[in-house]
């Protein structure tokens, strides 16, 4: 009970790629976890900072019960400007608690898991609200850094099929950085697009992986095809967009902070009666409540500190039983408490 194991990120990333659709399983008992009661899962709350607006640090507290029975807590960084520096925008940590007694019992290092989690979330959005088929002519990935990847990856890892995928981001870099991942990995025609509404006109899904802090869709004929949108950036679509179409969150109380692109709009019209379910619901119900083509559907997923303690506890044990990571035999120092000396 004393004891306490470090995992690093390499672990963790080897774990999650040998097994995209255990992820996805993991992900998808969370939010049903959820809907159903069985989670504790607060606000995320930001720290930020006065001279650098544009960077903050999460923290993400979390209670999963049934066969997980953990609690832990997420703390996630995001500094956007570290790409200039040639690392990553995003790091992290999860530290997991034993509920029996509160000790911590494990530090995994979280930016694998954070980017599985997410990336699972959206298969699993994708899934649901592309009524159940696994198939689209086109996917387009708007923003294409270390998100769009994973999200890629688990789509593949899950059996998904797309005719073509386009590729826009601001930085082409990046995009012809992407397709090469892509081109090594499938044989799906992949098109590099310098211009974002070219890149999304014709395409049946959109993947917003970017790192905007504010709106700048504000065309909804961008989508001609009534695209299925996964907002997994949170920020970039106007508040009237979102307020006229189908929308699909993880949680409803979640979505409605931190000014994201729910959040405008409930500010904007002084209700969130434009949100249609969750994707807990969904799964639960088995619902199909989208008729194809006839509005957007927008899948914004707040990200929620219950799933990262869900991957998380999987990986936990499953380095445990592989006698991995770094053990640090009793590491707390008073483990009586009458014990003064």
């Amino acid at each position: 009970m004393y004891d306490f194991l470090i995992v690093k990120g390499n672990e963790a990333h080897n774990i999650i790629s040998q097994d995209f659709k255990k992820i996805i399983n993991i992900v998808e008992k969370a939010y049903i976890a959820h809907y159903n009661g069985n989670t504790v899962n607060p606000n995320t709350y930001s720290l930020k900072f006065p001279k650098k607006p544009n960077v903050r640090i999460n923290a993400l507290p979390a209670y999963i019960g049934g066969n997980i029975n953990l609690a832990g807590i997420k703390w996630v960084s995001s500094f956007p400007e570290n790409i200039k520096q040639g690392i990553p925008r995003a790091s992290a940590v999860l530290l997991l608690n034993d509920f029996d007694t509160g000790y911590p019992i494990a530090c995994l290092e979280s930016s694998i898991i954070s980017a599985a989690r997410t990336a699972a979330s959206a298969v699993i959005g994708a899934f649901v609200l592309n009524n159940h088929e696994k198939h689209v002519n086109q996917i387009t990935f708007i923003g294409n850094g270390v998100m769009a990847k994973y999200i890629f990856d688990f789509f593949i890892g899950d059996g998904w099929n797309f005719d073509q995928i386009n590729l826009y981001d601001t930085n082409i870099i990046y995009s012809q950085n992407f397709m090469k991942y892509i081109q090594k990995r499938s044989t799906i025609k992949t098109v590099v697009h310098k211009n974002f509404g070219v890149s999304c006109v014709e395409s049946d899904l959109v993947v917003l992986a970017t790192t905007a802090n504010k709106p700048y869709i504000y065309d909804k004929n961008v989508f001609k095809n009534n695209a299925l949108i996964l907002n997994i950036s949170l920020r970039d679509i106007c508040p009237e967009i979102i307020y006229n179409n189908i929308n699909v969150v993880d949680d409803v109380q979640h979505c409605l902070n931190a000014l994201t692109s729910t959040h405008l709009a409930y500010l904007k019209y002084g209700n969130h009666d434009f949100i249609s379910a969750t994707i807990g619901k969904l799964l639960v119900n088995k619902e199909k409540i989208i008729i194809k083509k006839q509005q957007l559907s927008i899948y914004s997923p707040f990200g929620m500190g219950m799933l990262d303690v869900a991957v998380g506890a999987y990986i936990y044990q499953t380095i445990r039983k592989a006698d991995g990571g770094v053990l640090i035999k009793d590491f707390f120092m008073n483990t009586q408490s009458d014990n003064f000396d």
